[in-house]
């Protein structure tokens, strides 16, 4: 095995990119957060909400 400095190089590296399907993946869930959030409707709680009805009275 040779020990000239061409033996060390490292070949030149390319920047990788993500995948076309990890860019989908990040796009679906980024969407289905969005759509929870906006089309989520709390449900009334037993302690907050409208003033009791008072009965009617004959």
């Amino acid at each position: 095995m040779a020990t000239t400095p061409d033996a060390f190089r490292v070949p030149p590296t390319v920047p990788s990119r993500p995948s076309k399907l990890m860019l989908v993946l990040l796009a679906a869930i980024v969407v289905g957060f969005f759509v929870v959030i906006f089309t989520h409707k709390e449900a009334p709680s037993s302690g907050a909400g409208t003033a009791p009805v008072a009965a009617p009275q004959e």
